[in-house]
């Protein structure tokens, strides 16, 4: 465990006091999934989603046969192990849904609108959304069983909401992760605040969190700590100006890191950077497949970090108007395919060949249906950039 220093992490702790303090003696034990005073709990609302009416749209070949539902997110959610948790406002209100990917919908809750961020993260196998409200003392943050909607634990006291990726808590008003006197790093296992470690500098930069892997960037380097140790796990060059990581997901493997005018792709595991001059990147959950555009090509990676395939960028026939000259965008992954929109062009490929396929029928007309988010289960969220789709993984009847 790491040495305990610093005077947000200090301020951090006598809040926790503050916000709860000692249980008398012949006090009952708090059951582990009972929500504490100050933490609305979610409430369980287990029930298949109404179908969706696609008419006058075009989707994927590859959810054609598939029960489409309509989910109350205006937003892409996230995904862990079969489990969607999306969002969706209301005033100053943010409701926060989770569904499975047979559409069953399972929990659901508010927050306030500066509480809107969350992450979704796994724990001994069990998906965990993190989630953070006010109190009258501040903020405070929880861990939730995304599947059942039970607290794990919390409340923990933090300086502010959610920024960048990961369980990483900054001051209100910071746009981004901060300097380590103005951020907090939880344990997403039990909620503890993770202590910096001696060797760390007050004005290290910390940029994000990643399954327990917390990154850092101080005079040009780029670190890995281990939240639970405290040892250092790597350490290489960081891209020049690098501030933050991609909020693409890409698996458990590998994370990319956003400079001022270059983007890599970092193994977690080792440090190893396997995609330079990074425009866009996205991983097929089902093969573990990393696609990665750059400038010059569009380029598979397997989970080894080998690539499997290269392929000169160009615009291949899709489905779109081409006129647009947008820079690219990896939409989603998955099954094999991985959505590639440029401009107002849609276009496939596969994940593992990298050869173009045909994503949606031709000729179609109507509107086109984009993936955002998608499972190794074979489920997806499609969008027409207004209102968003879970395609289930059950067959149509």
């Amino acid at each position: 465990m790491f040495v305990r220093r610093g005077v947000v992490l200090g301020a951090v702790a006598v809040l926790v006091a503050a916000c709860g303090g000692a249980p008398p003696a012949d006090a009952p034990a708090e059951s582990p999934t009972t929500a504490p005073p100050a933490v609305v709990a979610p409430s369980v609302v287990e029930g298949d989603l109404p179908a969706a009416d696609l008419r006058g749209t075009q989707i994927p070949y590859q959810f054609e046969e598939l029960t489409a539902v309509t989910v109350p997110w205006d937003g892409a959610p996230q995904e862990r192990d079969g489990v969607f948790v999306g969002t969706q406002t209301t005033g100053q209100q943010v409701t926060f849904t989770a569904v499975t990917h047979q559409g069953t919908a399972l929990w659901e809750v508010s927050r306030p609108q500066q509480c809107g961020q969350f992450t979704l993260t796994t724990v001994d196998d069990m998906p965990l959304a993190v989630l953070c409200t006010t109190t009258e003392d501040g903020f405070v943050a929880h861990g939730i069983d995304a599947t059942t909607g039970d607290v794990v634990w919390g409340p923990t006291a933090v300086p502010g909401p959610l920024t960048g990726l990961g369980v990483v808590f900054t001051v209100q008003g910071t746009p981004a992760p901060g300097d380590v006197s103005d951020t907090v790093v939880l344990r997403a296992d039990t909620g503890e605040v993770v202590s910096w470690p001696q060797s760390l500098p007050d004005d290290a930069h910390v940029i994000g969190e990643k399954d327990g892997l917390i990154l850092t960037v101080h005079n040009g380097t780029l670190e890995a700590w281990d939240s639970q140790t405290g040892e250092r796990s790597w350490s290489i060059p960081a891209p020049h100006g690098a501030q933050q990581v991609g909020d693409s997901p890409l698996g458990q493997r590998f994370v990319e890191v956003v400079g001022e005018s270059t983007s890599v792709v970092v193994d977690t595991r080792d440090g190893d950077v396997v995609a330079s001059d990074v425009i866009t990147a996205g991983t097929d959950p089902s093969t573990g497949t990393l696609v990665v555009l750059d400038d010059e090509s569009t380029s598979g990676v397997d989970e080894s970090g080998a690539t499997l395939w290269s392929i000169p960028r160009e615009l291949p026939l899709g489905s779109g108007d081409t006129s647009s000259q947008a820079p690219p965008q990896i939409t989603a992954a998955g099954g094999v395919m991985v959505y590639v929109r440029e401009g107002a062009l849609i276009r496939a490929h596969n994940a593992l060949t990298g050869d173009v396929a045909e994503a949606y029928p031709p000729g179609g007309n109507g509107t086109i249906l984009v993936p955002v988010t998608m499972s190794a289960t074979g489920a997806g969220v499609l969008t027409d950039y207004d209102t968003y789709t879970l395609v289930t993984t059950l067959h149509e009847p």
